[in-house]
């Protein structure tokens, strides 16, 4: 392979990898919001579908929503909700577009260090065009994945410059870049030991160790393993703080799996397995699912395989590592970015996962692209570069299939129940599409389906118990809510219905409770004070209804609701001058809002200004023809 890169050649593998992602992924700006983390994340989060505001920023960078801190993921969401609204392609594209640009890094940097374009642009493509990555790319709620990758690249790229020439002003970019990641998503945390593989391989740094043409090359000078250590250990301890972070919040939602729950020795039989499971559907990346059930405990003779495949393979390399230095780095870059989501420390439900796999195939990319001898004869090389066009082809056909089953909820837990067994997640999430769809009798059916394999799955609960709520069988939503709240009390979204069922039953104390019980869960979320006014101002408590009002508007400045809601306690209160201010603050944020024209029309009244009055008056009828009458209910915006 040559050693220099002419400036044409490095835009021609740029040009060709940039079309074949848009190729492949060019459906997926047409797909929409899923019912699975995507409500989370975009759906039916207030802070990301308020945009980028100041209050939605600062609960970026202090939030441990969804078990992660991760504000710059937070930020880039509401970034798209500026641009997109609730338009689901744009936050597609958006990660279609971060792929793109991890793929082109991750050829720049590799090209960079190994000055071989060819073998780095084939690991690019493969990174860009393997199944197994899909689930990254067409998951709006995986934005996590895309975003911290492309800091991991820039972070990749940082290191060669400043191995290039050391020193802190280029060591700073480097720390930085970093920092950026972690914000993203803290898989980054193993980056320091990956940047120690490089210096190895193919950086050469490391004294008696590595690519004699590329320390020349870079004119880089050799270091001792020492001296590489305490170069990366500021990089190390903010890797720390972002375990202990990552754990603390993922434990906070009660994410982390408890020992007595699934025993030590449980989760090495499947981490051992996983790392085999990984390499076999890279190598035949078919019948991939959005979720892979955990199957608990494994046969010994699964686990003790798994060890001896892991150990032979692991032997081999590492005794022609002198000879073959890059099939080392590939194969430790395997093992060791996928420390973090092997399950030791138990993450979810879940045995392994696609998305895992977005950073960890580079390794294994890496030692498929090197692999080929250099020096071969013209036949050969002719032979090989055949052999991978068509692999990335075929790899290019099957990305673009698979997603396709990311298009909707029925395409994609429909793909799943076929190639899965046993998958209660999908049993449940299809469930939900289905009666979305007013599929009901086939939605319930695949409910209980979901129960009888596992009888503790708290999201079929709620499934059904939105539904019984939505056809006004109360009783049953009240039962089914208690059943999903005995196992996951902290779900406010639970307490928040439940309390609107109360409320239309007239039970407003009920009512009340489930509101405070939401609000202890999401003390931020303004729509919760308001509803809760509404439920204590129904209750006959209007001073606590009032409290609670301008606790909706300390959050949420400019709810317009809260400050209608407070002016008609306080006109009711004969206070008419203080209800008039806040009629006309609502009207200063919603203009066209007809309950606030017509009783700020009526308090004006009281104090004579019958032509301002009869003003607003008109304009709610205009509005609202409702308003047109003389006797009208009292409006309450929720």
């Amino acid at each position: 392979m040559p050693i220099n890169c002419s400036r044409n050649t490095k835009a021609f593998i740029c040009i060709i990898l940039a079309t074949i992602v848009l190729a492949v992924f060019r459906n997926v700006p047409e797909f929409g919001f899923l019912g699975y983390d995507d409500n989370i994340y975009v759906t039916k989060n207030h802070h990301v579908l308020a945009g980028l505001t100041w209050e939605s920023m600062r609960w970026a960078f202090t939030s441990l929503e969804a078990g992660f801190w991760h504000p710059l993921t937070w930020l880039s969401l509401m970034l798209d909700q500026e641009l997109y609204g609730m338009h689901a392609g744009g936050y597609h594209g958006t990660n279609v577009l971060l792929h793109l640009g991890n793929t082109l890094l991750l050829f720049l940097a590799l090209m960079r260090m190994t000055g071989a374009p060819w073998r780095s642009g084939l690991v690019a493509a493969l990174f860009a065009l393997h199944p197994l990555h899909v689930e990254s790319v067409a998951w709006i709620a995986q934005r996590k994945d895309v975003l911290s990758t492309f800091f991991w690249m820039l972070t990749l790229l940082c290191y060669v410059r400043y191995v290039e020439g050391p020193g802190w002003q280029r060591y700073l970019p480097v720390m930085v870049v970093f920092i950026l990641g972690l914000m993203s998503k803290a898989m980054l945390v193993t980056l320091p030991c990956v940047l120690l593989l490089l210096d190895y391989w193919p950086l050469g740094r490391l004294r008696y160790g590595g690519s004699m043409v590329n320390r020349r090359r870079l004119m880089i000078n050799e270091r001792s393993i020492s001296y590489l250590l305490l170069e990366k250990m500021p990089l190390v301890i903010l890797s720390v703080l972002s375990i202990g972070l990552t754990f603390y919040a993922e434990r906070g939602i009660g994410a982390v799996a408890a020992l007595q729950n699934l025993p030590l020795d449980t989760r090495i039989a499947n981490a051992f397995t996983s790392y085999v499971i990984y390499i076999y559907m890279t190598l035949w990346p078919l019948d991939l699912a959005v979720f892979y059930p955990h199957p608990g405990s494994l046969p010994w003779w699964q686990t003790v395989s798994a060890f001896l495949i892991l150990g032979g393979i692991s032997a081999c390399i590492f005794f022609n590592a002198k000879k073959h230095p890059y099939l080392a780095v590939g194969w430790l870059w395997y093992l060791v970015t996928l420390i973090p989501v092997i399950g030791i420390i138990q993450i979810g439900a879940h045995a392994y996962a696609d998305r895992y796999t977005y950073v960890p195939l580079i390794g294994i990319f890496i030692m498929s692209a090197w692999i080929v001898p250099g020096k071969v004869n013209i036949f050969w090389k002719r032979m090989t570069w055949a052999v991978a066009v068509g692999a990335l082809a075929l790899t290019g056909y099957l990305s673009f299939i698979q997603a396709g089953y990311w298009q909707n909820d029925l395409t994609l837990f429909r793909h799943a129940l076929t190639v899965t067994e046993g998958n209660y997640v999908a049993e449940g999430l299809y469930a939900t599409a289905l009666i979305e769809r007013r599929h009901t009798q086939e939605g319930l059916v695949h409910y209980q389906k979901a129960l009888a394999i596992k009888p503790n799955y708290e999201p079929a609960y709620y499934g059904l118990a939105v539904y019984f709520q939505r056809v006004g069988k109360y009783d049953e939503a009240i039962l089914n809510y208690r059943h999903f709240l005995a196992i996951d009390p902290k779900h406010a979204g639970a307490h928040e219905n439940l309390a609107v069922i109360y409320t239309q039953r007239g039970d407003y104390p009920k009512a009340v409770f489930h509101y405070r019980e939401a609000i202890n869960i999401d003390p931020t979320n303004a729509a919760l004070y308001n509803k809760l006014g509404n439920a204590l101002r129904k209750d006959k408590r209007e001073e606590e209804a009032i409290i609670a009002y301008g606790e909706a508007i300390r959050l949420q400045p400019r709810h317009a609701g809260a400050h209608n809601n407070i002016a008609m306690i306080l006109l009711r209160k004969g206070k008419t001058e203080a209800a008039i201010g806040h009629f006309r603050q609502a009207l200063i944020l919603q203009p066209e809002y007809a309950n606030a024209h017509y009783y700020l029309s009526a308090a004006l009244r009281k104090q004579g200004k019958w032509q301002e009055a009869r003003q607003h008056e008109d304009r709610a009828g205009q509005i609202n023809p409702a308003y047109q009458r003389k006797h009208k209910d009292d409006h309450e915006q929720e």
